[in-house]
C-alpha cells in the first residue's frame, strides 16, 4: 500500500501552524492549566506541543488543496507498507 510522508520541513511548518491556531483558543490556555494530553503534558519529558488543529475544517481543506495543486512536493512518496 503506497503512502505519503511529510518532509521534515513541512512537518515543522505544520506543527508551527497547529501551535499558532491552537494558541488562539481557550482550549490552549485551559489545557495548560489541566496538563492536557493534547499538549503532550501527560507524558513526562515530552516537549509541550499543541497536537490538535484548531484552524477549522475549511482552512484545513485549503491546505490540502494547495498541497495537491503543488503536486504534493512537501511530501515524500514511499513505495509500500504492509497492511
Amino acid at each position: 500500500m503506497p503512502f505519503l510522508e511529510a518532509t521534515p520541513e513541512s512537518e515543522t511548518w505544520w506543527m508551527e501552524e497547529t501551535e499558532r491556531a491552537g494558541k488562539a483558543t481557550v482550549m490552549y490556555s485551559e489545557g495548560k492549566k489541566a496538563k492536557a494530553w493534547f499538549l503532550g503534558d501527560n507524558l513526562p519529558g515530552k516537549p509541550e506541543e499543541f497536537q490538535v488543529y484548531m484552524g477549522g475544517g475549511q482552512v484545513y481543506q485549503q491546505f490540502c488543496r494547495a498541497a495537491e495543486a503543488d503536486g504534493y512536493r512537501s511530501f515524500l512518496a514511499n513505495q509500500s507498507v504492509k497492511a
